[in-house]
């Protein structure tokens, strides 16, 4: 590893016509260089990526490289997608200025700066960009009309000049706790922005960062101006303190409560992005339904599901429900004629009784990704379209007559070893093959001369079951 022989090493210790390399390290970094610039594809000079020079598609960049030089692939529109190795430890100015095709790239943790305009006029909907990296350069992101979404790295402290100019497609961005300074246009002309969290540890905000955004909330949790905010930064509202929720109380007096976390921050600002005329919500539960659609994507923001919410939309064929959602309460989509599907987010626990009671056209309900722990009484009875159903790890409860009626389950129903309780009936009318993932009985599953959670008759179970990608099995008890 060394370049010259150290002074105690002894003179005679390679003695015998052993060969010795010197400095072996930067020698083999030196032989991958070559190697990369032996590609016609790219223009390599001692490590810095000078030119790419290939057709576009998906661009590999050969190991050896330690630098994507400045404009690089400057007007490579053909270009798609780049995979970066990890030898890189910086993108350099202007380095992907106009690859207006290039829609994903890969960033390793290596790399520790951005240039400036690395990726202006690129097609990227949204960039992960490694915590690894502490400078993006003044407008690294410019013209990048089609970003959607995008996460601050932690090492991050200052948002730059120009950073995200011109990006339309922006509609909300949350500044993480690392960010101290935020300069002059950084979101200048992100027409679509509604709202933007800027945290206490901001302590500097240029001018005209905010230029031209008339629809943007932004949320301080300051509660007043600090010294070093320029507050002509552009035509936007600003609420301090906003992590205190406010209310008045029965004299008509506004009073302040406990601070909320985080996550009902977030809650509280999406609510006040949902169209009311459509969605009628009071206090996070949605109550009714007016629009139209067929497809209908319950806003984030609403954490319950209230009764009867959406029993008389008529013309919905598919409800996809956030991740914010936790409850659906009773008769919610009860006796609903035309929904056909149902997509649960990642934070529904409660399904309530007769939630989709007497859907008929109910064909499928996704549930398997959701934290799930009971289904309530008649919750999908007499659902006589349903064809399958699967249940997630974390289900617990199944009520009365859950899956009643629900003849069109003739597959295999695979019940999970976490669910306790199966009251009565809660699969009458379902002909699929029980497969439960117990060994036997637990004693929270009804049984007796009129009570039986299959609902009576000689059903068969397969206990001790076992679910595979390939599908499912039992295993022979001895």
């Amino acid at each position: 590893e060394v370049k010259e022989k150290p002074s105690g090493w002894h003179e005679g210790w390679s003695n015998y016509g052993i060969p010795v390399v010197w400095d072996y390290k930067n020698k083999q970094a030196k032989a991958k260089q070559i190697n990369a610039t032996a590609s016609s594809d790219f223009e390599i000079e001692n490590g810095v990526l000078k030119k790419y020079t290939g057709k576009g598609g998906d661009v590999i960049i050969p190991d050896g490289v330690t630098e994507i030089g400045e404009e690089a692939f400057d007007g490579c529109g053909k270009v798609k997608s780049v995979k970066i190795p990890s030898s890189v430890t910086s993108i350099g100015l202007r380095a992907f200025y106009h690859c207006s095709g290039l829609t994903h790239i890969e960033i390793p943790t290596s790399v520790t700066s951005i240039g400036g305009g690395a990726f202006n006029d690129t097609g990227f909907e949204s960039i992960a960009i490694p915590d690894s990296v502490t400078e993006i350069g003044n407008g690294a992101f410019y013209d990048c009309s089609k970003l959607k979404t995008f996460t601050f790295p932690k090492r991050l402290t200052t948002i730059g000049s120009y950073l995200f100019f011109n990006c339309y497609g922006l509609t909300s961005i949350e500044i993480p706790s690392n960010i101290t300074e935020i300069k002059t246009y950084a979101f200048g002309n992100c027409s679509g922005l509604t709202d933007v969290i800027i945290p206490s540890s901001v302590t500097k905000v240029e001018n005209a960062v905010f230029y031209n955004c008339k629809t943007l909330i932004i949320y301080a949790e300051v509660s007043s101006k600090p010294d070093g905010w320029d507050l002509s930064i552009g035509p936007c509202s600003i609420k301090w303190d906003y992590k205190h929720l406010v209310h008045q109380n029965w004299r008509g007096k506004t009073i302040r409560v406990e601070a909320i976390d985080d996550e009902q921050a977030r809650l509280v600002i999406a609510r006040n992005k949902i169209d009311h005329s459509i969605f009628s919500l009071n206090d996070g539960t949605l109550t009714d339904y007016k629009g139209k659609s067929e497809i209908v994507e319950i806003p984030y923001g609403v954490t319950t599901i209230g009764k009867y919410a959406l029993a008389n939309a008529k013309t919905i064929k598919t409800v996809i429900i956030p991740d914010s959602v936790e409850t659906i309460e009773a008769n919610a989509f009860f006796g609903h004629k035309n929904l056909t599907s149902v997509k649960l987010g990642k934070g529904v626990k409660k399904i309530g009784n007769g939630a989709f009671m007497n859907c008929k056209a109910l064909e499928s309900v996704e549930m398997e990704n959701s934290p799930l722990e009971m289904i309530g009484k008649d919750a999908f009875a007499d659902c006589v379209s349903l064809k399958e159903i699967k249940f997630p790890q974390s289900l617990k409860h199944i009520g009365v007559r859950a899956f009643w009626g629900c003849k069109g389950v003739t597959e295999k129903i695979f019940i999970p070893k976490s669910v306790e309780i199966i009251e009565d009936c809660a699969f009458l009318g379902c002909t699929g093959v029980i497969y439960a993932e117990t060994m036997d009985k637990p004693a929270g599953w009804v049984s007796g001369v009129f009570k039986h959670w299959l609902g009576g008759g000689n059903r068969p179970i397969k206990w001790g079951a076992v679910k595979t990608d390939s599908g499912m099995y039992h295993r022979k008890l001895k």
